[in-house]
């Protein structure tokens, strides 16, 4: 039995569409992540089922890229399973193993018992087989903000002292400090498993800075650096220009565009009710006496519905755009930096000019327009 067709909107349902619907353009929330397309899913279904192919015919490493592919433009249980296994088969024992355990995690998720006592039991097989690595600092470096890296990858400095499982073959470890010579090794882990110990002892003075893009992490208690120790003397650096309220000019300017746009939109309405109304009196009702029949009834009913709401959607879409200009206009600036002083100007307090505040502001509508009243 089909449900019976809602007769329509009310007018608080279509007031508020319609305002939603105006301030759209104006506020736009951060895009999520992308769903993949019809396009990605086919294309991922081909790369998987390639992949499928090549690890029937035993050519693992061709297949693991081709799932690999697959898994970038549609991620999927049966795919990341399939990937897994295929690690599994060209001696990643570790991404294998990662992979499985993903695999047990979602297929519970989805009541799927079968599927994951499956990605279980591969997990299990593996972890005899792991090669792990372990980092051990000196204690020396305890206090230091370290950057770890390995083959070219940062790793949290929380991770030394862990075994970690890490695929078999060769990798580069690095380990750096501000001010120190970093120290920097290649282990073997060997494919039958096994735990090795990479020693860090202390860095020697006198190296160079470690590299930018990789991110510090601290090991232990740091001890904030003497912001006068690299100044010369008698010299202070003016500080660096920011406005006290970034956000408030952006705010204002979006909130100026979305009461024009709620503005527009409730004129708009009018405009219809009013198209409405007259049509009324053309064939159902008499201008003269206001005496209409049924039909009559309902288009006058919906004009003034219309009406009413393209008044309050006027009204609200006033008041938006006058606090948002309120706020545009009174956004403060950022301060102009001001030049480096010496001996004993630099030590005399000094203030950075900030706009006046806006005291007493009243934000009001009526059938007259909007009303702002304010002082500085």
């Amino acid at each position: 039995m089909l449900a019976p067709r809602p007769r329509g909107p009310g007018l608080a349902r279509t007031f508020g569409l319609v305002l939603a619907l105006a301030l759209a353009p104006a506020v736009v929330p951060a895009p999520a992540a992308a769903e993949p397309t019809r396009e990605d899913r086919a294309a991922a279904t081909a790369l998987f089922d390639e992949g499928r192919k090549l690890a029937e015919e035993k050519k693992y490493p061709e297949a693991c890229r081709k799932f690999e592919a697959s898994m970038r433009l549609d991620p999927g249980m049966g795919t990341l399973y399939n990937l897994s296994d295929c690690y599994e088969h060209i001696g990643r024992t570790a991404s294998a193993w990662s992979g499985f355990r993903d695999v047990a995690a979602q297929a519970k998720a989805q009541n799927l018992a079968a599927r994951e006592q499956a990605a279980r039991d591969r997990a299990a097989a593996l972890e005899p087989k792991l090669a792990k690595l372990r980092i051990v600092l000196a204690p020396e470096l305890a206090n230091l903000t370290l950057q770890i890296t390995r083959d070219g990858s940062p790793i949290p400095s929380a991770l030394a002292g862990t075994a970690v499982p890490v695929d078999p073959g060769p990798h580069t470890l690095r380990v750096a400090a501000d001010g120190k010579q970093p120290f920097e090794t290649t282990v073997t882990l060997k494919p039958e498993g096994g735990t090795v110990d990479v020693q860090v002892p202390a860095l020697a003075p006198g190296g160079p800075a470690p590299d930018p893009t990789v991110a510090p992490t601290a090991t232990g208690t740091t001890t904030a650096p003497d912001a006068t120790s690299t100044a010369p003397a008698g010299t202070t650096t003016p500080p660096p220009d920011a406005s006290p309220r970034p956000w408030q000019k952006p705010l204002g300017i979006a909130a100026t565009v979305a009461g024009v746009l709620g503005a527009g939109a409730g004129v708009a309405l009018g405009v219809v009710a009013k198209g409405e109304f007259d049509k009324s009196n053309e064939q159902h009702c008499d201008a003269a006496t206001d005496r209409c029949d049924a039909e009559g009834v309902t288009q006058r009913a919906g004009a003034f519905e219309l009406g009413n709401i393209g008044t309050v959607v006027t009204i609200a879409g006033g008041v938006i755009g006058a606090a948002g200009i309120v706020l545009w206009i009174t956004a403060p600036s950022a301060p102009s930096p001001a030049p480096a002083k010496t001996g004993a100007a630099a030590r005399a307090p000094h203030a950075s000019p900030v706009a006046p505040p806006l005291q007493d502001l009243q934000v009001g509508a009526g059938p007259g327009g909007i009303l702002l009243r304010g002082k500085f």
